[in-house]
């Protein structure tokens, strides 16, 4: 295990001879229990967390790149016209150094390791935020990496740029955004997928800064050193961008690298997302509420505006929304026979399996409505895989208007099922662990796919 962890055990509470130590709202409290008195008393002991406290931390920014971060920084990159009409460079300052932090620059000689080092990556910089101690300076005892994606310079192509396997930068892309690097509709509109409805036309404004990890040496926990290093890249972000015009995103979870290869199929095609993404790291999550991160629909991504670098007062902690935990199977699960009488050329056969396996059971029997364990009924498969007699069939059942309104575990009805299918299909592909953008070259919708949507709208069916 790496000496490194995450910032979620140092809010774990310490259990020992008595004393209980916990951060509460940024302050460390302690207590004693006396199980004579049952009062609490101070103790005379200092633990080890108060002494670190006091400890000075020395804090440095370090960017892969000096040529691009200046190019990209919108200090930098600051014009006017002139009188002539061309374009006249402006000196302005570089990065604040009195901001609590130091900048540094690797080498160029370690640039090849960097996997955003390519012509087609110039706009995403990686930044570092490193920690150390002042009696140990050359020691690094906590690490933060993150990506700064200039993301109205790549809007043409914004998935081709961001696209590379196994990264959480090319996850975001697919996950929050369109091919134009436009924040999702649905989880902006969505009745579900929305949330909270607090997150808008925000993360369109500016850049992303994607937080990918942020650990803390073991001994150096419970002294608010991830937090500094948080807030030292936000500010070092906002001195980077125009008027600190970015969003930070992160998703906060410690085990959320051992998914790296789940988590892109699951987004990119849509397809088995409630399980890959069922279980989250609560800990985590709360640490990065407090400093003012909020989620966004209800994705696993959480986002806080770069404008400021305290918590986002627009949008309460208590307010902040959590999706529900699938609810119990009261239908019972799917046989596989049904579900494989919907896939290739078998799927005709599948009013005859229906028939077979359902006998006369009546309309409301609850077998109707069971779900496979994405919470998908027969007639979201069947709209998702364009089977339109299936589809023509289930919407002739007396059955068919209730089963058109259920919604699986994310939200989605089946015409929103097949929708984002068919969008899907548009856009990309998901091709041996591999993402292939294919929008440019989409011909069309097969004619089934078409008349699924057709019968499927409530204006468009006729019974």
């Amino acid at each position: 295990m790496s000496a490194l962890q995450t910032p979620m055990a140092c809010k774990a509470a310490r259990h020992g001879d008595g004393q209980l130590v916990k951060e509460e709202e940024g302050q460390n409290i302690l207590q004693q229990n006396s199980h004579a008195s049952g009062t609490s008393q101070q103790t005379n002991k200092t633990p080890d967390c108060f002494r670190r406290s006091s400890e000075q931390f020395n804090i440095k920014i370090r960017l892969y790149d000096k040529p691009r971060a200046e190019r990209n920084d919108a200090s930098a990159l600051e014009r006017s016209l002139d009188g002539s009409g061309d374009l006249k460079r402006r000196t302005v300052p570089a990065l604040p150094s009195n901001k609590g932090y130091d900048l540094d620059y690797v080498e160029r000689k370690y640039l090849k390791h960097e996997v955003f080092s390519g012509y087609n990556h110039g706009f995403v910089e990686t930044i570092d935020v490193v920690a150390s101690s002042q009696k140990r300076p050359r020691e690094t005892i906590a690490f933060c990496r993150a990506r700064l994606i200039r993301q109205d310079r790549i809007n043409a192509k914004f998935y081709q740029y961001i696209n590379l396997p196994c990264e959480e930068a090319t996850l975001l892309a697919f996950d929050l955004f369109d091919r134009y690097g436009k924040f999702s509709h649905d989880y902006q509109h969505h009745k579900i997928k929305r949330g909270s409805g607090f997150w808008k036309n925000q993360i369109d404004d500016g850049d992303i800064l994607l937080i990918e990890d942020v650990q803390v040496q073991e001994s150096s926990r419970r002294c608010g050193l991830g937090r500094k290093m948080v807030q030292a890249l936000l500010a070092a972000t906002h001195a980077k961008t125009a008027g600190g015009r970015f969003v930070a995103i992160v998703w906060p979870d410690s085990s959320k690298h051992s998914r790296s290869h789940e988590a892109p199929q699951a987004v990119v095609g849509n397809k088995g997302r409630a399980k890959v993404f069922a279980q989250e790291d609560a800990n985590t999550i709360r640490w990065f509420r407090h400093l003012g991160f909020r989620r966004i629909g209800i994705t696993v991504w959480f986002g806080l505006c770069g404008a400021s670098t305290t918590p986002d007062q627009s949008l309460a902690l208590a307010d902040d929304y959590d999706p529900p935990k699938a609810p119990p199977n009261d239908h019972g699960w799917l046989p596989e026979s049904l579900i494989q009488s919907l896939k290739g050329s078998i799927r005709g056969e599948f009013v005859t399996v229906i028939k077979q396996h359902f006998g006369n059971a009546a309309f409301d029997d609850p077998r109707w409505f069971a779900t496979n364990e994405d919470g998908n009924t027969l007639l979201h498969i069947a709209a998702r895989r364009n089977c339109l007699d299936a589809v023509t069939w289930i919407l002739s059942q007396e059955f068919g208007s209730q089963m058109m309104q259920m919604r699986n575990w994310v939200g989605d009805t089946p015409l929103e099922v097949l929708l984002l299918a068919l969008e899907t299909r548009r856009t990309r592909m998901w091709w041996r662990n591999s993402i292939i953008v294919t929008a440019d070259d989409f011909e069309g919708y097969k004619p089934k796919a078409v008349k699924c949507i057709a019968i499927g709208r409530p204006a468009a069916r006729y019974r």
